[in-house]
């Protein structure tokens, strides 16, 4: 299995979670690990799984569970290794990704992040 399909299978999980046999806690809990467990590479994974969404229609951006999940879990990350905040910026430029990249962005709290919003502001 490669990093992508891991990643994408882990938030893909966090829906099982608030299933019969889960809760919010646990799901917070699995959300805690997927980041602890992260590393700098997940960076340009993530990207590229916006910019290049699995093709499975669970995952298609009118999911919007998944999409929250992954932004959340990007800007947790992305706050962990706030050198790449730079990368989220691509995501700005595409409709598809714009909302998930302004969601990671602004979720991420980090000052460098809210200098990419921004400029894209500025643009628009």
């Amino acid at each position: 299995m490669t990093l992508r399909e891991k990643i994408i299978n882990e938030i893909d999980d966090f829906q099982l979670a608030l299933g019969p046999l889960g809760d919010e806690e646990y799901r917070k809990n699995d959300k805690s690990r997927l980041v602890e467990a992260a590393s700098e590479e997940w960076i340009d994974v993530l990207i590229d799984i916006a910019q290049n969404p699995p093709t499975d229609e669970r995952f298609l951006y009118g999911n919007e569970e998944f999409w929250s999940d992954f932004s959340s879990v990007t800007s947790d990350i992305l706050h962990s290794f706030p050198q790449n905040v730079h990368k989220v910026a691509p995501l700005l430029e595409s409709q598809r990704t714009r909302v998930s990249a302004l969601q990671i962005l602004c979720w991420s709290g980090l000052p460098e992040a809210l200098d990419l919003i921004e400029l894209f502001i500025e643009q628009i």
